[in-house]
């Protein structure tokens, strides 16, 4: 059987063509599959494990996507495309309508919220979508509530199920020095990262402002940024560290093919996002590396973080209570080490590969 993983356009790398990787390396030995992107990348995606098949266009509704679309189901011929997001599917399941194809369709839906400015026409769409997949995966069980009673999306057969993580092999040498480094040249006591795309919706303003609160406070934290970012909010940051005077305590990385080590070399990550966030890899990985996540209290956000147990979830209206839970949790030996196992067996428990894997398998094998 041949499988198809189809990510939707993006400027930057992010969670979406992760998790499309992942998928794909967790089938390999099941299944042939190929990871087809769209999209227009400042960093070339790598992974000697994973097929790639790249088209750059970030507009899925022009002639030259579905030429090149068409090329690529025409030769490869696959029995299910897996479309990540609604966008992608909707393409797709188009796609196969016209042509008169007769691959199956599965869509993971990724996103947590959609913008409803034009209502009926979302919901007319959403509604076609939903009655043609063949399955439909969701992350969490908030999301799949979400869809079901704001969007009217509610396809026949679905699942739900979190995205595939793989953890680096990094050594814990590697993070060693890693930490070192970056301590170093952050001349900082404690470290925090936040991987992902560097865009708004992921509001990095509060993470920078939360790690210059910090160190007026007396807790010397460094900050480290890993992910691709667009151009205009990159220089927006930068004028904010600029203005916060903490351009000595925040440290830029930009997409890498390890963002495990990373994680692995800091003492917490961190998340301040605002909305939009479904199941983020950051906090999958977080767990998979025995780390604690601070994150802002939206809803998807609690219902996924058991507060004060495997990770924090705070107000961002409160900044102030960030810092004071960073400093008791950097400083307390005996909170950290018996929330970081908490976080450890979270992952085990919920998030582990095999797990999501035979849950895709099934899928794959019920169509």
């Amino acid at each position: 059987m041949k499988i198809a993983y189809v990510v939707e356009p993006r400027k930057v790398i992010g969670g979406g063509v992760r998790a499309a990787m992942n998928l794909s390396k967790s089938m390999k030995n099941l299944y042939k599959a190929m990871t087809v992107i769209f999209g227009v990348y400042e960093n070339t995606v790598e992974d000697e494990a994973v097929d790639f098949y790249t088209v750059n266009t970030l507009k899925p509704m022009s002639f030259f996507y579905w030429r090149q679309y068409h090329c690529f189901v025409k030769g490869y011929k696959p029995d299910i495309v897996h479309c990540l997001g609604l966008y992608t599917a909707l393409v797709c399941l188009l796609h196969k309508k016209i042509t008169h194809s007769d691959y199956a369709i599965v869509c993971t839906v990724h996103r947590v919220t959609m913008n409803m400015r034009y209502v009926s026409l979302i919901k007319y769409v959403v509604s076609y979508i939903a009655r043609n997949l063949d399955y439909t995966t969701f992350l969490t069980e908030y999301q799949k509530e979400h869809y079901f009673k704001n969007v009217g999306f509610c396809p026949n057969k679905f699942v739900i199920v979190p995205n595939v993580i793989f953890v680096q092999n990094v050594s814990e040498e590697e993070k060693r020095q890693k930490r070192i480094e970056l301590a170093n040249e952050l001349n900082a006591e404690f470290l925090t990262s936040y991987v992902g795309r560097i865009i708004p919706s992921k509001n990095i303003e509060d993470t920078i402002r939360i790690t210059a609160m910090a160190n007026e406070c007396g807790l010397n934290l460094g900050c480290v940024l890993v992910g691709g970012s667009e151009r205009e909010y990159y220089e927006k940051l930068q004028a904010l560290i600029e203005e916060l005077n903490i351009g000595n305590k925040v440290k830029f990385v930009g997409y890498v093919n390890t963002p495990s080590l990373y994680t692995g070399a800091t003492d917490f990550t961190i998340t301040t996002t605002t909305h939009g966030e479904a199941l983020p890899n950051l906090l999958i990985e977080s767990y998979a590396l025995e780390k604690v996540t601070f994150s802002s209290d939206i809803p998807q956000m609690v219902n996924l973080i058991d507060h004060e147990t495997n990770g924090y979830t705070l107000s961002l209206k409160d900044l102030n209570m960030f810092i004071n839970k960073i400093r008791i949790f950097c400083t307390d030996e005996e909170l950290r080490k018996r929330m970081e196992n908490a976080a450890l067996d979270t992952y085990k428990r919920l998030y582990s590969p095999e797990y999501v894997t035979s849950i895709y398998n099934h899928v794959y094998q019920s169509i």
